[in-house]
């Protein structure tokens, strides 16, 4: 491809390679590693279309700032991108997605402008992003904003309120409550091996270094988190510095009780790039017995739910998976203690079954569990 189509101010070769949309894709750490003039080189293609190389990758270019320079001009180049129509579409929703990593208010503001946008996936992405960082204006914006026919869209604008309001701790209806299925365990064979313990400070850390995307504008504890697996896949499980770092022993906290939260996120492990992604955020929801809690997808939809509670003043658990077409059943109860975690049921299903021909809806007895 062309090196620039301005000679007076050629790109750094490490811009330009890059760009070159025939090279492979830019990881995070690339994008980390840029130095301070291929910084301003980058915004400088975003910028100005007449500087810009031939076939270059702006989607690339626009997600490698968000990452190495997350600032207030920024915000505002990659705002100011996502709403001019003469732009492909496609990168300016790179531009919209690019604002999650930015929570500065210039980001917002920006923001407020692309969830109406003319283009439904710049309006999908700036929802996504409006989720990230969102305040209290921001909600205000999305709840005045005129329904969408029920689909990803609407999904996603619910979501997106949801997350608001449970990080500002007020209280909503945007994702109304779905209680999961209790089921009983069926063939050994359909079963599949669950495992959930605390990891200790240093493994957070690690595994706070391998995390890429947004951390959903929560702080994450530096000493309580969980590794999670099932089956072959592994989680990460970030639990919300506010309800776990607050003194005393997290298992006996109260806090979650107070008032609603993003309780956790659950970072999906990729063990080929050794590294990690939000694929679920765990929300809670205090109630006459407990707390409520719905585990959503990062689409916006809900794929488990339970409730918890504090009996002998322990923090004990009950999540079951909400019935829903390709579900795959799941089952567990039981209770954070101070050595770790304690089950009383453990059904997680390997292959995903049809609601309709499900497994009876029955509480197992613990002896079925594994």
């Amino acid at each position: 491809m062309a090196d620039q189509t301005d000679a007076r101010t050629p790109l750094p070769r490490r811009v330009r390679t890059m760009l070159d949309p025939d090279r492979r894709f830019v990881s995070e750490q690339v994008a980390r590693d840029l130095s301070v003039r291929d910084v301003e080189a980058l915004k400088a293609v975003v910028r100005d279309r007449s500087g810009r190389p031939e076939s270059a990758s702006l989607s690339r270019a626009i997600g490698a700032l968000s990452v190495r320079d997350p600032s207030a001009e920024t915000a505002e180049l990659l705002a100011t991108f996502g709403r001019d129509r003469s732009e492909d579409p496609v990168d300016r929703a790179a531009a919209a997605a690019g604002l999650r990593l930015i929570p500065l208010p210039e980001a917002r503001r920006g923001l407020t402008r692309l969830v109406t946008a003319p283009d439904y996936i710049v309006r999908v992405e700036a929802l996504k992003a409006a989720g990230c960082i969102g305040d209290e204006s921001m909600l205000r914006t999305l709840e005045r904003l005129d329904r969408r026919p029920e689909g990803g869209e609407e999904r996603q604008r619910a979501f997106a309120m949801a997350l608001i309001t449970h990080r500002l701790g007020v209280s909503g209806d945007h994702i109304p409550f779905q209680p999961g299925v209790a089921r009983r365990a069926g063939k050994d064979a359909d079963l599949i091996d669950l495992s959930l313990r605390p990891v200790r400070s240093k493994t957070i850390a690690g595994e706070r270094e391998r995390l890429r995307g947004s951390d959903y504008s929560i702080p994450l504890s530096d000493r309580v988190g969980f590794a999670l697996s099932a089956g072959k896949a592994r989680w990460t499980v970030f639990v919300n510095a506010d309800l776990a770092d607050g003194g005393g022993v997290f298992a006996r906290s109260s806090r979650i009780f107070e008032r609603p939260w993003i309780t956790a996120l659950l970072a999906r492990i990729d063990d080929r790039t050794k590294t990690s992604a939000v694929q679920y955020i765990v929300l809670s929801d205090p109630d006459e017995a407990g707390a409520r809690i719905m585990v959503i997808r990062t689409d916006g939809e809900p794929f488990y739910s339970g409730n918890l509670t504090r009996p002998k003043g322990m923090l004990s658990f009950v999540v079951r998976d909400i019935a829903r077409k390709a579900t795959a059943p799941t089952n567990v109860r039981g209770r954070l203690t101070t050595r770790g975690v304690e089950f009383d049921v453990r059904i997680p299903f390997g292959s995903r079954r049809d609601p309709n021909t499900g497994d009876t809806v029955s509480t197992p007895d613990a002896s079925r569990t594994r």
